[in-house]
């Protein structure tokens, strides 16, 4: 009786030994898979104020100006936009994007840009009155909850980003007059 009492606890100990290493490797990719939960949820918090911050320096009377059509080209208002855009992504080097969007009426509610960050003539530069037919659930959302948003990862025709959105309101009514996409970050090229 002593010999099966003590090969049982021989047994029982085996066994612990051999779950032993099990449980902590399944602790251990717990952990990690929590820590990089943790850090995703730090980054989107950081771009959403850096995004905030982008907002602040843009002059509303400038934004308001914008109508989101071609002619915009030739207004001193587009271009000093425009300038500042691209300024602001340069001094965000993990940013690739920074543009400014509104919704129009005329084009059935669709979204458009208005101003983006990239140079004159750029192969991703998007003009004035483009659609952004990727307008994601998220992005239309952003239009009207009038609340800032953080999406991705989310593909579209210039790559995967996770990209934080603004509404920039109008101080004196309040109105939604665009919103600041800004700071997308390249996850990967499509």
């Amino acid at each position: 009786m002593t010999n099966e009492l003590s090969s049982e606890n021989t047994c029982a100990r085996h066994r612990w030994a051999l779950m032993a290493p099990v449980f902590l490797l399944l602790a251990g990719l717990f952990y990690l898979g929590w820590l990089a939960d943790q850090a995703d949820r730090q980054m989107r918090q950081d771009l959403l104020v850096r995004t905030r911050m982008i907002a602040e320096t843009l002059q509303m009377d400038r934004v308001k100006s914008l109508r989101g059509t071609e002619s915009d080209l030739q207004s001193r208002d587009y271009a000093r936009l425009k300038e500042h855009l691209v300024a602001l992504r340069f001094s965000n080097p993990k940013c690739r994007f920074v543009y400014l969007m509104a919704r129009k009426p005329t084009a059935g509610g669709a979204v458009v840009f208005l101003a983006d960050s990239e140079p004159p003539g750029s192969a991703d530069e998007s003009p004035p009155g483009q659609i952004f037919a990727e307008a994601s659930e998220v992005v239309l959302g952003v239009f009207e909850s009038g609340q800032p948003a953080v999406e991705g990862q989310v593909s579209d025709r210039w790559g995967r980003w996770i990209s934080s959105m603004v509404p920039l309101n109008d101080p004196d009514t309040g109105a939604l007059v665009a919103v600041l996409g800004g700071l997308d970050m390249l996850v990967f090229t499509a």
